[in-house]
């Protein structure tokens, strides 16, 4: 099991991937654009193929006083988005077994201020193009593949023992 603090959001900066400062959460879903393929044939049922798929991922954190050019926090998460830049993303797991990457655009920030509170922002990135799920085998991280491929490249214990070209 992986408890949610143990997932961790980072954009690349400056060069260098860091921390979204004061993440409090950060979720990933996906969908697909369903192409309708019933026929005669299907006995009534609806059938359908996937043909376009893309992915969004929110962010809720606190906000706070960003004290160099590497910290990443509202406001330079709020000047990418108005600068409309593609941003590099990866999501991984304090231990690294697991890291989610891939490219997008921030769609759209957002903060709060409640009086008795600390401020607080979210952000929605939307997917641009294939995220990619990699796992960390002997120092190295390696692309997740379908299952058949998986048993190739692993034994039972998780261990490589075929490293892909």
């Amino acid at each position: 099991m992986i408890l949610g603090k143990e997932s961790v959001f980072f954009v690349k900066y400056n060069g260098v991937f860091v921390p979204i400062s004061c993440e409090v959460s950060n979720s990933m879903g996906e969908s697909s654009e369903m192409l309708s393929t019933t026929t005669r044939d299907n006995s009534g049922w609806e059938t359908s193929i996937p043909i376009m798929q893309n992915y969004t991922i929110n962010i809720n954190a606190e906000v706070i006083f960003e004290s160099d050019i590497n910290t990443l926090s509202y406001f330079n998460l709020r000047k990418i988005k108005r600068d409309r830049t593609r941003i590099e993303w990866r999501r991984d797991t304090i231990d690294g077994a697991y890291r989610d990457s891939g490219f997008g655009y921030i769609e759209s920030i957002s903060d709060a201020n409640e009086a008795d509170g600390y401020a607080s922002f979210s952000l929605v990135i939307i997917g641009y193009g294939k995220p990619e799920t990699s796992k960390l085998v002997d120092g190295d991280y390696v692309p997740l593949l379908s299952q058949e491929d998986n048993e190739l490249l692993f034994n039972e214990d998780n261990n490589a023992i075929k490293t892909i070209d």
